[in-house]
């Protein structure tokens, strides 16, 4: 009966539509399927309702699923916000199959440029269960272009949120936004949105500008290290620690204008700053340079243990040809130490 529906009813006649939506809740799975596949052809678009009961049928069956699915993109117009709520909504549910299934199904619903159903599902990243937020940046990554200014933007308003988590979950999606190696480019929205945080006026938001400028530019990019170097001699020393591990990732060897800005951070007066640069130069330093040597054989004498040892290993990472970190070189020191 309901594989003859779609064939002698009318499309959006509401007794029908009835009929075929109490079937969803049949014992059979096979009966449930052809009140899934009935509903796709009967149903009209913005029918929230129908489309409610037809998510609650998702579950450990494929076909079913899959039945689901086509149901929905019948049902469901795309760039209705109302229709992103209801589904975004079941992105929080115990089930996981609920949840995969809004997974899969908000790209589809979801306009390109479309801010408001963007921020729906954005909003959820402060969301208390990681299983939620883990499922919100899967389908922020899936929906949000790489230059689409006003999605990025969106995604970029939560590094400046007061969670901690929720700031490297923006870091996360804007790092997977098909940046990459393209994202040198100063075109690039997500560059733009990282970097016109980085005189923001809470050292929180500075701090986590630095770690982005690392996630989402390639190495070498001029606009990324001149902006990183400006973050090297901020007020905040978390800010400076973090600008500095950034070079890390973004630097060249051997770049003047990197070096000297690093050196200049050996007379920080934080110790854990002091350290971070020592632990840098071995990255962007030319091996052997002799300057730069003799300066950090300076802090071979510094009043912090700290800054001594990490110092030393420094200084051996930068006379050994193996490419080595200083703090490989000082684990690896007080592991022989500790096996003498």
């Amino acid at each position: 009966a309901l594989e003859a529906l779609p064939s002698v009813a009318p499309q959006g006649d509401a007794e029908c539509i009835a009929a075929a939506a109490a079937c969803l809740q049949d014992g059979a799975t096979h009966v449930r399927l052809s009140a899934l596949k009935a509903l796709a052809h009967l149903s009209l678009t913005d029918n929230h309702d129908i489309a409610a009961d037809v998510m609650a049928c998702f579950g450990s069956d494929e076909d079913t699923n899959i039945a689901v699915l086509e149901a929905l993109s019948k049902v469901l117009t795309k760039g209705d916000v109302g229709a992103i709520e209801l589904v975004a909504a079941r992105l929080e549910s115990e089930r996981g199959h609920l949840r995969l299934a809004a997974v899969r199904i908000l790209p589809s619903l979801v306009a390109e440029g479309d801010i408001r159903g963007i921020g729906v599902i954005a909003a959820k990243l402060a969301h208390d269960s990681l299983r939620v937020r883990e499922a919100v940046v899967e389908v922020l990554v899936r929906v949000v272009k790489a230059e689409d200014r006003g999605g990025v933007e969106t995604i970029a308003e939560y590094l400046e949120h007061d969670s901690d988590e929720v700031r490297l979950l923006a870091i996360q999606v804007l790092s997977q936004l098909g940046t990459g190696p393209s994202a040198s480019s100063s075109s690039s929205a997500v560059g733009a949105a990282v970097l016109g945080r980085r005189d923001h006026s809470a050292a929180v938001v500075r701090e986590t500008v630095a770690y982005a400028v690392a996630q989402v530019y390639a190495r070498g990019s001029s606009e990324a290290c001149s902006a990183t170097l400006r973050l090297v001699h901020d007020s905040d020393e978390r800010v400076r620690e973090a600008a500095l591990r950034a070079l890390i990732d973004i630097a060249e060897r051997g770049v003047a204008t990197t070096v000297a800005a690093v050196l200049a951070s050996l007379k920080d007066t934080e110790p854990r700053v002091r350290c971070t640069a020592l632990e840098v130069l071995v990255a962007v330093a030319a091996k052997g340079d002799e300057e730069v040597l003799d300066a950090v054989k300076g802090l071979l004498s510094d009043p912090e243990y700290e800054v001594r040892t990490e110092a030393a290993g420094t200084v051996e990472g930068m006379a050994s040809s193996e490419e080595v970190s200083a703090r490989e070189v000082r684990l690896r020191r007080e592991w022989s130490e500790k096996c003498r």
